[in-house]
């Protein structure tokens, strides 16, 4: 028998907080900090609609599943930025996707980032996607002979580029830059970029940046913010910024400047970043789903992702299938093609034009 108990993160106890980190390290597709109980409580602080429900079986078994709720509403915590999502628990917990939202007090929850092992026994019909990734282990010049056998016209052209880019300029590579200047200056240009592309900025959404700026500064083992820097002659050419857990490195906000185009800085940065990785202790970074040539260049491996909308009969449920159904199944049919999806960010670039002021 299963029984739930909805509460805010903040409302967890230290034996409650501590049985979740020991779930999430337990079990290897949990290693993303997405999963972390310090991500769920630093959304709780910007956002007013943060839940989790604690399930606990009969049999001993217990687990996690944080969310948003509006109403009967849910989406999976953090929807929008957070690049992996569903329940913490023992691969013993069985739950059905009825019991789980009608305990929750949800008919529907969005997904776009829920894991295989949670797709398999809430929506086994679901979308499937794919989170690349940079898997280092711990010897990068394995994984380096490896991207250059698979692509040795791209890697010669980007080791071209690298030396004459140190032979020309002083380059400065930082890990984790305490300079939190670069900080503004990454989300400057990304908020550029989302105008440019007719794209929604995320850093106009309070909660959003609250949430980055409270990231920044945390150092905890399971959900900690690492910003990563390229400078040449002391100017930044790249920066990016995500969040680590012990050993891995979710990649998250990445930005360059056109300047240094002709060098590549934020591919070279993502290779300074993967080499430097093991040092740190990080033995993957987790590029994230999406078509980007960048990812699979770099990627030698990938992670099944799910996007679902799981509902349980209701009117409110069939509300929101009528509402949402016709938008993603057309989102899935242009990102299916390569010519439409080439064509949907022309059309994006020329929104962005017309944004940008004059």
């Amino acid at each position: 028998m299963l029984t739930v108990r909805v509460v805010r993160p903040s409302q967890l106890d230290a034996d409650r907080l501590e049985t979740w980190r020991r779930l999430q390290q337990s079990a290897a597709h949990l290693a993303s900090p997405f999963f972390s109980p310090e991500f769920a409580l630093v959304l709780d602080r910007v956002r007013n609609d943060v839940r989790v429900a604690v399930l606990q079986m009969s049999c001993g078994e217990c687990g996690f599943f944080a969310f948003q709720q509006r109403g009967r509403a849910g989406r999976a915590l953090g929807y929008g930025i957070s690049d992996w999502q569903g329940i913490v628990a023992s691969p013993r917990l069985e739950v059905s996707a009825h019991e789980l939202l009608a305990s929750c007090g949800l008919a529907v929850c969005r997904f776009d980032h829920l894991s295989e092992q949670d797709a398999k026994r809430l929506a086994p019909r679901a979308q499937r996607t794919q989170s690349w990734i940079i898997d280092v282990g711990n010897d990068f010049r394995a994984y380096e002979e490896g991207r250059r056998t698979s692509s040795p016209g791209t890697f010669r052209s980007m080791s071209r580029k690298l030396r004459t880019m140190q032979r020309r300029h002083e380059v400065e590579f930082r890990w984790n830059d305490p300079d939190r200047s670069a900080f503004r200056t990454l989300v400057e240009w990304k908020s550029r970029q989302y105008l440019q592309t007719g794209r929604r900025n995320r850093f106009a959404q309070p909660w959003i940046t609250g949430a980055l700026e409270e990231l920044l500064e945390s150092d905890a083992t399971g959900c900690a913010g690492v910003l990563s820097t390229l400078r040449l002659d002391g100017e930044l050419a790249a920066v990016h910024f995500g969040i680590r857990s012990e050993h891995l490195l979710a990649c998250w906000f990445p930005a360059f400047s056109s300047q240094w185009g002709a060098y590549s800085p934020g591919l070279q940065l993502f290779w300074m970043m993967a080499e430097a990785s093991s040092s740190k202790g990080v033995s993957r970074l987790d590029l994230g789903k999406g078509d980007e040539r960048f990812k699979q260049i770099l990627a030698n491996s990938s992670e099944p992702l799910a996007e679902a909308d799981i509902t349980i009969p209701s009117v409110r449920a069939a509300a929101f299938r009528v509402r949402s159904a016709p938008l993603r199944q057309a989102r899935r049919f242009v990102l299916a093609h390569e010519g439409l999806r080439a064509a949907a960010r022309r059309t994006l670039r020329g929104i962005g034009r017309i944004r940008q002021p004059s």
